[in-house]
């Protein structure tokens, strides 16, 4: 009897070892899954690496059918698997009933803004071409349409639907995409399971999913961040084109420590902070979260596209807000520009500040041109060398301006108590 209890410890004790290690291995990101029919398919290492992370699995028998072609519902449950998506978006699909095996994860790149269907349907079983897929990564990947994309490059060029080629030329400018073959992007092509996971494999040079410090050298590429945590949080030091800070980051902490970077995306409502050193070319803030701009750290944009919170004491050239935003500023803007009514309070230094939108400024340090084009709410107890007043309902409070110039037809800004300033 003792023997079978020693027996029954010791194997107890062996699985859970196992299990650790084993979490440990796929934690890394190193292949924890083998599959039988992947073996001598060209795309081994990619779809070995992908399920080391989870983001693909194997069928009932478990093989994963490399060559098989993808379907949207397929590419749908591998975003959502990558970014860590959460949130649904009503389902207006009239050909997805809700109890799909992919119907969840339909909805929620829908709300990501990664899917759209085609205006009715979400089309779930259809296979997926090329284009689409790289449209639809492009989306979840920030990447900015090109306005007027070449890709006379390739000789199917004229192939390429329009609605595809403003997200395919940037993506190939980056060396993310390339052709089939010499001088072939094949747009229309169905694409196959291999395919994807080889284009993710090559676009997502760094899949950061565990906190810690992560020194980066990504000269090209994108760096995915999806680690939700607020103690220790993910830490990006080095160098990288392209960061992306995902849905799955919400709520938890990341920080571009001495971090040298093309451009940064925030489509996870997470923690953010640029720190030390670190010198950001662009930086959109599309998700509801904090934003924190240290005292020697320079970021050339920043776009606030959700109502975020943003505290920069560094260097800034351009802050826009295209959403009812809540700024605060101690460092140094040579423009900021308020496209909605959002709330700026400016202890730093603004060297232009422009108000598209009603919003609600308080101004405790120095601003050099101050531009309403919207009744704006000023409470200036610093420095405003000069307002240009051009739409009516301007409000000035406090200490006046050096120079208040008022467009022609355009009434006298007003104190609070409805006093003109002129």
């Amino acid at each position: 009897m003792k023997a079978r209890k020693g027996l029954a410890l010791f194997l107890s004790i062996a699985m859970i070892l196992s299990m650790l290690s084993l979490t440990a291995f796929a934690a890394e990101g190193e292949p924890a899954v083998s599959f039988p029919d992947a073996a001598d398919s060209w795309a081994k290492s990619s779809i070995e690496r992908w399920a080391g992370y989870g983001i693909v699995k194997g069928d009932e028998k478990g093989n994963v059918n490399p060559a098989a072609d993808l379907t949207r519902g397929e590419l749908a449950q591998m975003f959502v698997n990558l970014f860590g998506l959460s949130e649904k978006a009503e389902n207006t699909y009239a050909d997805l009933e809700g109890g799909e095996w992919y119907a969840d994860a339909i909805l929620k790149c829908t709300a990501a803004g990664i899917m759209q269907g085609d205006g009715a349907n979400c089309n779930g079983n259809a296979h997926i071409t090329r284009a689409e897929v790289m449209v639809m990564f492009g989306r979840a990947m920030g990447v900015a349409p090109a306005a007027e994309p070449d890709l006379s490059k390739f000789t199917d060029s004229a192939e390429v639907p329009d609605w595809a080629a403003g997200y395919m030329a940037p993506l190939v400018e980056m060396g993310v995409v390339s052709g089939v073959s010499d001088g072939v992007i094949a747009a229309t092509i169905n694409i196959d399971r291999a395919s994807t996971l080889a284009l993710l494999d090559k676009a997502i040079v760094e899949y950061v999913n565990a906190p810690g410090e992560v020194a980066l050298d990504a000269s090209k590429g994108f760096v995915v961040v999806n680690v939700s945590d607020k103690e220790a949080g993910a830490v990006l030091t080095g160098s990288a084109a392209n960061v992306v800070v995902a849905a799955g980051a919400a709520d938890g902490k990341v920080v571009l420590k001495d971090l040298t970077a093309g451009n940064v995306t925030m489509a996870g409502a997470a923690d953010l902070s640029v720190e030390g050193k670190s010198d950001v070319s662009a930086l959109s803030v599309d998700a509801a979260g904090s934003v924190a701009i240290a005292k020697d750290a320079k970021v050339g944009s920043v776009a606030v596209n959700a109502e975020a919170k943003l505290e920069n004491a560094g260097t800034v050239t351009t802050l826009t807000a295209n959403a009812a935003a809540e700024i605060t500023n101690t460092g140094k803007v040579t423009d900021m520009v308020l496209e909605e009514a959002a709330k700026v309070t400016n202890d730093g230094t603004v060297t232009n500040l422009t108000a598209n939108a009603p919003a609600e400024i308080v101004n405790t340090g120095k601003v050099t041109t101050l531009t309403a084009n919207a009744a704006a709410e000023v409470d200036n107890k610093g420095t405003v060398s000069k307002a240009e007043i051009k739409a009516d309902g301007v409000v000035l409070d406090g200490k006046k301006p050096s120079n208040i110039s008022v467009d022609k037809g355009v009434k006298n800004p007003t104190n609070s108590d409805g006093k003109e300033v002129k």
